[in-house]
């Protein structure tokens, strides 16, 4: 009597677990691998208009889905490295990341459910989608002005930089003040109001500079800086001595720091007459590139070549200073 109930338990045991065995065989014979590479677009601004999102990859196949932050989207299957799917604007209302997958038909895992927490095969990787904060309008400039004045100018050769006043609109917190299209460091005071630190380099020399703000958005207008002539007379420099005073012909370029006083940021270092690429790091101090060509060659036969330098500075006031001989060796 019981050695029957115990076959009878025994058979219905063995074919739960044949059931369970093929239902195991059946899941992994409709589970496909699939592979999410990049998406197209791989992000929107917040608010926008509904669009199609392409996701490409491989191992995709008819009736693949992809999810977006775990629900199934309406899919359209173009081939096994891509799909398509509609994305309603309601799905970019608001800035954010989405998580994006592909879900392959017949997995055990449903497009409502949450993708995050399974660590089967039937979901592909996640690639993420940027909903981006909406550009704001661009920035505009009502008028630039140095410190101190309304005036959209200054002296050129001013041994400091100064912060440059930019008035206007629609500034945020991050715009950057550009100087001839290179930024500055820039500090924000308020939606019409930023300064910006101006390097003596900026205004070493005279003519005008393009001043515009950037946001993120699309550019400001351009204003215009004006580099003026200095109203007191500029000191004539003093040249005293040089980093080195030979080089061999052939020598690579190299700097050529200057010593002396008096130098100012529109001083320049003249090799045998011509000007040089000269960095003004003070008042004491310049530093010019010498290019391989100027030292290419000496005199011909052993006698060295001499060449001289110099500094010289703008007017008014300004000049020339003594000059120091500079050696070419053979």
């Amino acid at each position: 009597m019981y050695s029957r109930r115990w076959l009878i338990v025994a058979l219905a045991v063995w074919g739960l677990v044949g059931g369970c065995s093929e239902f195991n065989t059946n899941l992994s014979s409709q589970t496909s691998s699939s592979v999410l590479t990049f998406l197209s677009p791989a992000s929107m601004a917040a608010g926008g208009q509904a669009f199609t999102l392409t996701a490409n990859g491989a191992g995709f196949v008819s009736g693949a889905k992809i999810l977006w932050n775990g629900s199934a989207l309406t899919t359209t299957f173009v081939s096994p490295i891509q799909l398509t799917a509609a994305v309603p604007a309601s799905n970019i209302a608001t800035a954010g990341t989405v998580q994006v997958a592909i879900q392959i038909p017949g997995s055990a895992v449903s497009g409502s459910s949450n993708v995050y927490a399974t660590t089967t095969t039937e979901v592909s990787n996640i690639v993420n989608f940027k909903i981006d904060v909406p550009a704001g309008p661009a920035p505009a400039i009502t008028s630039v002005s140095a410190p101190s004045t309304s005036l959209s100018s200054a002296p050129y050769c001013q041994p400091n930089g100064f912060a440059l006043t930019v008035n206007g609109s629609n500034f945020v917190n991050g715009s950057v003040v550009n100087w001839n299209g290179s930024p500055r460091v820039t500090t924000f005071g308020s939606s019409a109001l930023l300064t910006a630190s101006i390097l003596a380099a900026d205004t070493a020399f005279p003519g005008t500079a393009r001043v515009s703000v950037s946001n993120g958005s699309a550019p400001s207008n351009t204003m215009f800086f004006t580099m003026t002539t200095p109203s007191t007379s500029l000191l004539a420099p003093s040249l005293i001595s040089l980093s080195q005073t030979s080089a061999t012909a052939g020598s690579p370029t190299f700097t050529l720091t200057v010593t002396g006083s008096s130098f100012v940021p529109c001083s320049v270092v003249q090799w045998d007459g011509s000007t040089k690429a000269t960095a003004y790091v003070s008042a004491t101090q310049l530093d010019a590139t010498i290019p391989a060509a100027d030292i290419f060659s000496a005199n011909p036969g052993p006698t060295p070549k001499i060449v001289n330098v110099i500094v010289f500075t703008l007017t008014p006031g300004g000049g020339t200073s003594p000059a120091i001989p500079f050696t070419i060796n053979p």
